[in-house]
């Protein structure tokens, strides 16, 4: 196996909310959001609608762009993440995984090419 460079690539940008969010998740929320304001969303103006859905995509825009962080950015200190990797025609693969620095691989899928990472969420209150 050939030696792991730990020199740090480029950034890649990250998943963009197009690829993360379907149309069909961006009418929901804009739905439940005028809802929320206690509207009919059948009975409201086309434009308006419009401004709800552009409203919604804004907000889980920013929601994506900072759920899943370039590979490049992933802590190296054997802190515990969650990878993502797309292989063409197989699908999309989430797994926990961390660092390993004297194994220069991470430790669950030593030979995977991950392309982003995002952090763990807190554990529940018990």
């Amino acid at each position: 196996m050939p030696p792991v460079s730990l020199v740090p690539r480029p950034p890649r940008p990250p998943a963009t909310a197009a690829a993360v969010i379907s149309p069909e998740q961006l009418e929901v929320a804009a739905r439940a959001y005028y809802a929320y304001c206690e509207g009919d969303w059948d009975t409201l103006d086309p434009k308006a609608k419009a401004l709800y859905r552009t409203r919604m995509q804004l907000a889980l825009t920013a929601f994506v762009d900072h759920a899943w962080r370039p590979i490049a950015t992933a802590p190296l200190n054997g802190t515990a993440v969650f990878l993502f990797l797309r292989i063409k025609g197989r699908g999309d693969y989430l797994w926990l995984d961390r660092w390993d620095s004297q194994l220069r691989s991470w430790v669950e899928a030593p030979h995977a090419k991950p392309t982003h990472w995002t952090p763990l969420m807190p554990p529940p209150l018990v």
